[in-house]
């Protein structure tokens, strides 16, 4: 049973909250309603104050109407209440304005009653509504009374019923002030829920643009960063199939049986030519002589006659140190009047002189200088290491290929003029005018 009546006496608890809140201010105002139409009922029965029956028997029917409408917002029929309840004032208004047959009873205080319900609990429309309700219902009542449609069916007093009139509409106008106010708290710290709310979410999305920003910033430097290590490998992977092409075009320029002068020019050639040189000068290594000297004689020059070239022993000037250290030297801040560049167009002063050694391993075999117009880049540069080993391995091939042909004509030499005084061999028909018959002599003379 107290459960039953808790559940009536307090606001019901719904789902959403808006509609939560108006279903508190009507219970209140029903609830209010009631009592003060109870408690007003009964002082008139107890103080025996004149009462008419058309006004009791809207009391009446208010109260079962209240009561209605208190289930109605348990069930979660807010809205609908929220727009039936302001009309319960107005049909009490016009009720007891032709009950009492006046417009100048005290009952028509509670005329703003309406207007100030439907502001409270419905939207804009519904106060719209309303306020044209009273001002029609009003216009309509005092038309009937200028025009005799209603009359007052008692004197009109300032006694007691004046008192409880007023005092009831002093009431109810209290309770809608304080709903009022409460609307007005509820609606500020729903704005202030709302404000921290919103400002909770707006530092969410900072922080969530931040870290994507920041997100995006790292995708776009490790995007960059991969497209940067994407060209620099492109340029190595180019650079070294340069290298590689460069190195196979060589191998190509130095195949078959050629000469030292001819093999040297065609390696000075296809380095200068590579490399976009000006000028070239390469020197053969030679060694000899009772004190084993060795010495650099220049054996193929690229826009550089031979001739002008010198040739140098081991330690003489930067040419023969290199023979020596084995060791590329680079020479900068040459003189214009040391070196020059000869063309049809004039002369140019090269920037630097690469002196480079072609070794065999620990041997050099020959010295390539280089006058540059300008500074190699690093995969020219590692060209020139990688062509190093392998015309150094062909020159020195060449140099004892011609150390060999020169030891055979010297011998070929030395052979001819003792088989000429050979006794007999003159006596032998045809073997004199015949090369063929001299080559197939008998074993015997081949093994003397």
């Amino acid at each position: 049973m107290l459960k039953r009546w808790k559940h009536f006496f307090f606001p019901p608890a719904l789902a959403d909250d808006d509609q939560s809140a108006t279903g508190y201010m009507l219970n209140i105002i029903l609830l209010s309603i009631i009592a003060i139409l109870v408690v007003s009922s009964i002082l008139i029965y107890l103080l025996r104050m004149p009462a008419n029956p058309i006004t009791m028997a809207l009391v009446g029917v208010t109260i079962i109407a209240n009561i209605w409408m208190l289930r109605a917002v348990r069930r979660g029929r807010v809205n609908l209440v929220g727009s039936l309840l302001p009309l319960e004032p107005m049909m009490m208004w016009i009720g007891s304005v032709i009950s009492v047959g006046t417009t100048r009873a005290p009952v028509m205080g509670i005329l703003f009653l309406p207007v100030i319900m439907s502001g409270l609990l419905g939207t804009v429309r519904t106060v719209v509504l309303y306020s044209g309700l009273t001002l029609v219902a009003m216009a309509g009542l005092f038309v009937a009374e200028a025009n005799g449609l209603i009359r007052p069916t008692q004197p009109l007093t300032a006694g007691l019923l004046q008192a409880v009139t007023y005092g009831i509409i002093f009431v109810i106008t209290a309770i809608l002030l304080v709903l009022v106010n409460y609307s007005i708290r509820l609606a500020l710290q729903r704005a202030r829920k709302n404000e921290s709310a919103l400002a909770e979410r707006n530092q969410e999305l900072q922080a969530l643009s931040a870290s994507l920003e920041t997100q995006v910033q790292e995708r776009t430097l490790n995007a960059v960063q991969a497209r940067q290590e994407a060209e620099v490998a492109r340029l190595a992977i180019e650079q070294q199939a340069w290298v590689t092409a460069g190195q196979l075009r060589l191998i190509e320029a130095m195949s078959g049986e050629q000469s030292v002068a001819h093999l040297a020019q065609n390696v000075v050639n296809q380095v200068c030519r590579y490399l976009d040189i000006s000028a070239a000068m390469l020197y053969v290594c030679e060694r000899g002589g009772e004190d084993h000297s060795v010495a650099l004689h220049p054996a193929a020059g690229y826009a550089v006659a031979i001739e002008e070239a010198h040739s140098y022993q081991a330690g003489q000037g930067v040419i023969g140190q290199v023979l020596i250290d084995k060791r590329s030297t680079l020479l900068t801040g040459v003189s214009p009047s040391d070196l020059r560049i000869h063309s049809t167009l004039g002369d140019t002063a090269p920037r630097q002189v690469l002196i480079q050694p072609l070794l065999d391993g620990e041997q050099v075999i020959g010295v390539l200088e280089l006058l540059l117009l300008r500074s190699l880049l690093p995969h020219e540069e590692q060209y020139l290491r990688m062509v190093n080993s392998p015309s150094a391995v062909a020159l020195r091939t060449a140099l004892a290929r011609q150390q060999i042909n020169a030891l055979l004509a010297e011998s070929q030499r030395a052979d001819k003029p003792g088989r000429a005084d050979k006794p007999g061999r003159a006596d032998k028909p045809g073997r004199a005018n015949d090369p063929q018959a001299e080559d197939a002599s008998d074993p015997e003379e081949q093994a003397q």
